[in-house]
């Protein structure tokens, strides 16, 4: 979604991923209702919100496998789904870092990288990019 500061992007993102119940209307996602399968369609979605949501105290590798397990993966496809994830994302080498001590653009970069992990069919993305800066020709949106 495109549109000014103000035009409603964030509050739309948030009614479609059941933060907030819409006052009327309706929509889908991949064919489910988000007014009666909110528990189904989140097992298949991912969120980057606008704002940093991080544990300060858990490493990149910490972050992606709890949002994994949330999302029911467990075992050697989650280790290798997060493994590809934080090389693809550029984190590798900061893998076992506190996230509070990872750069603004790292920190971006990891909530992105949360959105991604457990195979979302569908990733709403809020902002993703503000305070990241596209390194070495490696990952960009």
């Amino acid at each position: 979604m495109l549109g000014a500061n103000g035009a409603g992007k964030t509050t739309t993102i948030s009614m479609l991923t059941g933060l907030i119940t819409p006052s009327s209307g309706g929509a889908t996602i991949d064919g489910r209702s988000i007014k009666t399968q909110m528990q189904t369609i989140r097992l298949h979605l991912g969120v980057c919100p606008q704002l940093n949501v991080l544990f300060d105290s858990l490493s990149p590798l910490q972050h992606l496998r709890l949002y994994g397990a949330l999302k029911g993966f467990r075992g050697a496809a989650l280790n290798t789904a997060i493994d590809q994830l934080l090389q693809s994302v550029t984190l590798w080498e900061k893998r076992n870092a506190e996230s509070q001590h990872l750069s603004g653009g790292q920190k971006r970069t990891l909530c992105l990288g949360s959105s991604l992990v457990g195979q979302a069919q569908t990733v709403f993305l809020d902002e993703p990019t503000s305070g990241m800066v596209s390194g070495h020709g490696h990952f960009m949106i």
